[in-house]
């Protein structure tokens, strides 16, 4: 995730954010079924997508936090 990207979720709302979240949880339960049927070799992704979730979740606690 480049940085502007990541400053784009500091302005989106808590709800945005959760549908983004579900978002990548689907994308990273496709990911790990293909790297278990040998349909991609590449894993950095996965881990970037976990990051990106992990992103996402700590930013709607700080939202969550100022409310």
């Amino acid at each position: 995730m480049k940085k502007n990207e990541i400053k784009e979720l500091h302005t989106k709302s808590v709800d945005e954010l959760v549908k983004d979240l579900s978002d990548l949880k689907k994308e990273v339960s496709n990911i790990k079924m293909d790297i278990v049927l040998n349909k991609t070799k590449n894993t950095a992704i996965l881990k970037e997508k976990e990051r990106n979730i992990a992103r996402i979740l700590t930013i709607i606690k700080e939202k969550e936090e100022t409310k």
